[in-house]
């Protein structure tokens, strides 16, 4: 029997990932001064409150 295929998270999966959280306002995306071509995310007050939410409960 063959082993399964483990999904593999690809630069553009991870760069509508961030987009998405982005569009939810979970995260904020801002550029690095002086360095435009360099993102940088944190996660929001309201990004807090959904990662709290989400482990607040048994998965």
């Amino acid at each position: 029997m063959g082993r399964a295929a483990r999904p593999q998270l690809t630069q553009g999966n991870f760069g509508q990932f961030l987009a998405t959280l982005v569009r939810w306002g979970l995260i904020a995306e801002n550029e690095m001064p002086g360095r435009e071509s360099i993102r940088l995310y944190t996660i929001t007050p309201d990004g807090e409150f959904a990662f709290a939410l989400y482990f607040s409960h048994d998965l």
